[in-house]
């Protein structure tokens, strides 16, 4: 049989069985058909729309694999290329691959940067709430991120009406 799309929602007859206090497991009834649910809208199904988008725009602009399979670890968080991660697993940098609160906060600072050559300080800031949320969004709700996101909203709203110079938030 096919699996079923990963982008949508099904409804799946089953028994869910307690393994422990906070550990349930699912048991599919054998021969139990995937329903489609239609929905408006999915954070989840947009969320890997346009990481599938971003991965097929690198592979069709960069020729050199490897160079194209880290570039889609750093852009969308996912690590497709079993051997890449292996290597930097090996050399004990597979972290730098993930999207952690360190990286959310560099993207921050890295949009705030270029907005302020652009624009005012305030209209910067203003533009760059709506632009690191949306990012948040793309990458998923990973604690580290949810952290970061927070004090990069904070700290956004706190440094737009005082001072020119972006700041790094703390958000590792």
């Amino acid at each position: 049989t096919v699996p079923p799309a990963p982008n949508q929602s099904y409804l799946l007859e089953g028994v869910i069985k307690s393994k422990s206090t906070h550990q349930f497991s699912f048991k599919p009834t054998k021969g139990a058909a995937w329903t489609c649910v239609k929905r408006r809208f999915s954070l989840a199904k947009w969320r890997f729309v346009a990481k599938a988008t971003i991965r097929n725009y690198l592979h069709k602009h960069l020729k050199h694999p490897s160079s194209r399979d880290f570039l889609s670890a750093l852009a969308t968080g996912e690590m497709e290329n079993r051997i890449l991660k292996h290597n930097f697993a090996s050399l004990g940098l597979q972290h730098l691959l993930a999207i952690s609160g360190f990286h959310f906060g560099l993207i921050a600072l890295s949009l705030s940067g270029i907005l302020r050559l652009f624009l005012t300080p305030r209209n910067s800031a203003l533009l760059l709430l709506p632009l690191i949320t949306l990012y948040f969004f793309f990458i998923g709700p990973a604690p580290s991120c949810f952290r970061a996101w927070m004090t990069d909203r904070k700290s956004t709203r706190l440094n737009s009406s005082h001072t020119d110079i972006p700041r790094m938030p703390a958000s590792a």
